[in-house]
């Protein structure tokens, strides 16, 4: 029998529910720099989307949202986006 003010442990997320927030977050991440391009430069690139949907590392996308914000122009931009392809 528990006492009566113990706390029930906390329920650990189950692993579909910690993969789903990853995927949000990635699709997050992806539209993020879209939509930073878009807002400064007023159009992406053909193919930049395909190009940052394919990237899955979050780290490299983390990165990426920083690119967006503060590149100084789209082609210099493809070129970061090439390297972490690379990755």
């Amino acid at each position: 029998m528990t006492a009566p003010n113990a706390e029930a442990p906390e329920a650990k997320p189950s692993v579909s529910s910690v993969a789903r927030e990853a995927k949000d977050l990635l699709l997050k991440l992806q539209d993020d720099i879209l939509d930073i391009l878009t807002s400064r430069f007023g159009t992406v690139p053909p193919g930049t989307p395909d190009q940052v949907s394919r990237l899955t590392d979050l780290a490299s996308l983390r990165s990426l949202v920083i690119e967006a914000a503060t590149t100084d122009s789209l082609e210099s931009f493809s070129r970061s986006l090439k390297h972490y392809e690379a990755v």
